[in-house]
């Protein structure tokens, strides 16, 4: 999830275009070899909460577009970094992966491993 007290993350157009950049299945292919399956909002199938109508989109294009609308380009870029612990390699790899996905629309996301 985002961070929603760093003022970087406040509006909701950039989640949106950070959430449209990130293709899910990849990450589950990667790191699961494909015995995943992308959760489709909060709430898993099943429970009371679950919604069948919130469908998550990759739409890479669609979040350039979106950045560009905020003012972000190649001379301006959004960057943000992202914490984790080292004591989880999936983890690790998975913001790896997000840092590759995002860095295709001109994101800069850098990675902080803590011990």
């Amino acid at each position: 999830g985002f961070n929603l007290k760093s003022k970087k993350f406040k509006g909701k157009k950039i989640r949106k275009a950070i959430s449209l950049a990130i293709n899910k299945q990849e990450i589950l292919d990667i790191l699961f070899f494909s015995h995943a399956k992308v959760c489709q909002g909060p709430f898993l199938p099943g429970t009371f909460a679950y919604n069948k109508d919130i469908k998550s989109t990759f739409n890479p294009q669609k979040a350039k577009e979106i950045l560009e609308s905020l003012g972000y380009d190649k001379k301006n870029r959004f960057s943000f970094t992202v914490i984790t612990n080292a004591n989880n390699s999936i983890r690790v790899y998975a913001a790896q992966i997000l840092q590759y996905q995002l860095e295709k629309i001109g994101v800069k996301m850098n990675i902080r491993v803590m011990e």
